[in-house]
């Protein structure tokens, strides 16, 4: 790979000590495979593996398998995720359980799953991209991962400012120029041009003007890139720390092979920024650092927490920890919590809102349709005829092959592998129809 000469002679400046080992890890063009277990979803790993020591259930895989083909991965079982941003886990566990979040720019959605993870017991998030097809993936795969108090927006962050709703965390994994990707999509590096990083910076400027007046009094910023440009990272902290903003001590430990920023930036003092450098770092490129907004905390309003039981068809919900089941547009049910769902109801009238919480169903006639969120949903217990499949029939379910699974229940009914919700079947007239949705079919060869 031939790297843009000017890119070569920026790093030469900034990051003299690490340049060449930089070159030649990025020329050498062999990745890291790293991937995330869900805490509650029922899962074993089948390949070697290292445990990433700064998140809970990340792993190194020793190679790539194809994840595809694997049912586990369709389930929401695990998330495969680039190791070195799972430094944002690290971050969250420095800072108070979340009580509204937002990941402004969140496609594809590894960051918000772990936003999700730290949640408060009555705390709901928001993860927005502004890009509509990035934002239909993110939606995807937050389905997958199935917590109910997350919702997916396609806004202009403008717009979400409009609603007037503030947050104690938000992320700010920015657009940027993707230096720190260049080993792992080397055709990124065709795309480079010098004046890219300052374009990048502009944008990023503008999401700020956008997010900063969101940030409740007392609540905390995250803000990372994949690039190691100056004026995405190191400057972009000035401008932060400028503000009024407080900057958060993460120190992260030695060991784990991040280079705190001060070392060739020292006007950020120790411990305030860290990144991660590919052939030092075992991870891609990336850049992290948090800031305190100056004030008392707000005080979110609570939600209930009292169980409640919800029949829909055949399909029994039993619901916890602030979750409530609220009728939206066109009779669809969304579960999340009630003022996530009130404030859903009242933004949908100034933006796109593609998912309030986890999409139930709706009723049609006398029968209730359930939605392949509802299968996947990991904080919701359903009580449900249910199937369990070979990994030849979830691929084949997964494919939407044509088979039967045998003697099947009435009505709709979960299919499972391993224990791992797959989707809906339903029995029409004894015979099998799959309901997995066309958007999540395997076309791959199975």
């Amino acid at each position: 790979m031939e790297l843009p000469k000017e890119f070569i002679k920026r790093i030469k400046e900034d990051l003299p000590n690490q340049a060449e080992q930089l070159f030649a890890t990025i020329e050498a063009a062999n990745p890291i495979t790293s991937l995330r277990l869900h805490l509650s979803k029922p899962h074993q790993l089948t390949w070697e593996y290292e445990a990433i020591p700064w998140v809970e259930k990340g792993y190194w895989l020793n190679e790539r398998p194809v994840f595809t083909l694997d049912p586990a991965f369709h389930a929401g079982a695990y998330y495969v995720q680039e190791s070195a941003s799972m430094l944002v886990d690290a971050v969250l566990k420095k800072l108070p359980p979340i009580q509204r979040g937002l990941d402004a720019a969140a496609a594809p959605g590894g960051k918000s799953t772990l936003l999700a993870n730290h949640l408060a017991p009555t705390g709901w998030m928001i993860a927005n991209d502004v890009v509509a097809k990035r934002a239909e993936i993110l939606k995807s795969n937050l389905d997958k991962w199935g917590n109910s108090r997350v919702v997916v927006t396609n806004a202009d962050l403008g717009q979400i400012r409009a609603t007037g709703q503030v947050f104690d965390c938000i992320l700010v994994n920015a657009p940027c120029s993707g230096e720190g990707m260049f080993r792992k999509d080397p055709e990124s590096s065709k795309r480079w041009i010098p004046d890219l990083p300052k374009t990048c910076a502009n944008m990023q400027g503008e999401i700020m003007a956008d997010v900063l007046p969101m940030l409740a009094p007392g609540g905390h910023l995250i803000y990372s890139t994949c690039t190691f440009a100056r004026v995405e990272n190191e400057f972009r902290w000035q401008w932060l720390a400028a503000q009024g903003l407080e900057p958060i001590n993460l120190d992260f430990p030695e060991h784990w092979g991040f280079l705190d920023v001060h070392d060739d930036f020292p006007q950020i003092p120790a411990g305030m920024a860290y990144r991660s450098v590919p052939g030092i770092s075992r991870g891609e490129g990336f850049f992290i650092c948090c800031f305190k907004k100056n004030g008392s905390s707000t005080a979110f309003p609570s939600a209930k927490s009292v169980k409640e039981q919800q029949s829909l068809g055949t399909i029994a919900i039993e619901l916890d920890n602030g979750l409530t089941l609220k009728e939206g547009k066109k009779g669809v049910l969304n579960i999340g919590t009630e003022n996530q769902l009130i404030w859903s109801q009242e933004a949908d009238k100034q933006l796109q809102i593609l998912r309030s919480g986890t999409e139930a169903g709706q009723w049609q006639g006398k029968y209730f349709v359930p939605t392949h969120a509802l299968a996947l949903a990991a904080d919701l217990q359903l009580d449900v005829e249910s199937m369990s499949l070979s990994k030849q029939m979830a691929l084949w379910y997964l494919s939407r092959t044509n088979f039967q699974p045998g003697k099947i229940p009435d009505g709709h009914f979960l299919l499972t592998y391993n224990q791992l919700p797959l989707g809906w079947g339903f029995n029409k007239q004894g015979q099998f129809v799959n309901c997995l949705p066309a958007s999540e079919k395997i076309r791959m060869q199975v």
